[in-house]
């Protein structure tokens, strides 16, 4: 999260007078003073370094600029007022009217003590999270409780932590302030500064050279932009895409059913290919049988892996199994080890473009398809323009780069989750 986003309140009293189009209909719709709202609309704009509105005598319009952050801003409420609504986090309120009453008593520090409390083991590590003192960061965390009317916390062996509802809220109110975020970025980009932060999670064993040809050209277009790759199991990145840690996932394709709030685009199959180095004894041969595979050591993943799980099917019915003598999932280290050995592994077409003077795949068919390679995203992701230009270079590179196959889905294909 960025180091300054601007606080709440100020985010509502914005919101109100772009509704009413009136700072007096707006201070009579959040109960605040006429001089307060101006104030924070001031502090607003002074923060942005952006004219949002055009005060003339018959009140106050938006700018082009007050237009792009509106379109964030309504986001950013909806979102913190459908996690309030939602079943998971507690039962249902009465009506939204009582929902967005409480909305207007939480301020970003409550927020922000919320989602440190999530992120960590107990309060004391959370409170140094965010470099506030325990009991500030106790009473902001129970006072955010009294307001949604719900435990939010419980003792553990450990200390205090966050309860399973709670841990819900925080994941739906990370994602609306990440929308802030991407609001401040946006004007930024109006005023012609391209310096927003992106951060990709990339599942190990997935081909590099895609995301690497569209980062390099997004840094050409944009070079003050952030970039982070965070490297991960799918699982734990699947979670951080979803909790609004992660932007967007790139790599191999295998959403679980039960997760209805990520899109996953498809955009190329990369075919695998059972992999040994030149002057192997099964180089060169036509006959290669799964006796003969079985005769070798194996570098694979851990188990659980896809990867593995191909190699796994691909022997289930042999009475002799192969050894696997190292894990590992990271793809150098099986390229690496299988040029000085007579190892086998197994790798992407794409994967062994750059050793083809050392690596040699084998003839050998019947091996599992590999599950379509391409990017998730939440499902209600909007994009901003330099994310949505990098999805554009993901897409264009693809069809210059990536192998191709006659059962390919189609680049592009929205996949159905399964």
């Amino acid at each position: 999260m960025r180091d300054h986003i601007p606080p709440l309140r100020q985010l509502r009293a914005f919101f109100a007078v772009a509704k009413s189009q009136s700072v007096t209909r707006a201070a009579q719709a959040i109960n605040l003073s006429q001089p307060a709202v101006t104030q924070m609309i001031a502090n607003l704009e002074a923060g942005l370094e952006a004219a949002l509105f055009s005060r003339t005598p018959t009140g106050s319009y938006l700018t082009a600029m007050g237009e792009i952050f509106l379109a964030r801003i309504q986001r950013v409420l909806d979102h913190m007022e459908d996690a309030l609504c939602e079943p998971v986090i507690g039962a249902p309120f009465a009506s939204r009217e009582l929902v967005r009453a409480m909305l207007i008593k939480i301020s970003s520090h409550h927020v922000r003590a919320l989602l440190s409390i999530a992120d960590s083991s107990s309060f004391d590590e959370a409170a140094r999270r965010i470099g506030i003192s325990q009991p500030s960061l106790q009473r902001a965390a129970r006072e955010l409780e009294r307001i949604v009317e719900r435990p939010l916390y419980h003792r553990t062996a450990s200390g205090m932590s966050v309860t399973r509802p709670a841990f819900e809220l925080a994941r739906r109110l990370r994602i609306a302030m990440r929308e802030v975020e991407y609001g401040v970025e946006e004007i930024e980009a109006a005023r012609g500064l391209y310096t927003g932060r992106f951060t990709i999670g990339a599942i190990p064993l997935a081909g590099v050279s895609l995301l690497a040809l569209a980062l390099n050209d997004l840094l050409d277009a944009y070079p003050q932009t952030q970039i982070e790759i965070r490297d991960g199991r799918y699982e734990p990145m699947l979670a951080e895409l979803r909790s609004g840690k992660v932007d967007i996932l790139y790599g191999v394709l295998r959403c679980p059913a039960e997760i209805e709030d990520v899109t996953e685009i498809a955009l190329f199959r990369d075919r695998y290919r059972i992999v040994v180095r030149h002057g192997h004894p099964l180089a060169g041969r036509s006959d290669v049988t799964v006796e003969d595979l079985a005769a070798h050591d194996w570098i694979l993943p851990g188990e659980g892996n896809p990867r593995r799980r191909v190699v796994e099917q691909l022997f289930a019915d042999s009475a002799i199994q192969p050894r696997i003598s190292i894990e590992t999932s990271s793809i150098p280290a099986h390229k690496a080890i299988l040029a000085i050995s007579d190892r086998i592994t197994l790798l992407t077409e794409s994967e062994i473009k750059d050793r083809p003077d050392q690596l040699t795949a084998l003839p050998f068919d019947g091996l599992a398809p590999r599950r379509p390679e391409g990017y998730a995203t939440r499902r209600d992701w909007k994009p901003t323009l330099i994310q949505r230009h990098f999805v554009e270079l993901l897409k264009r590179h693809t069809r210059e780069w990536a192998p191709t196959a006659p059962d390919d889905p189609a680049p592009d294909r929205r996949l159905t989750p399964s």
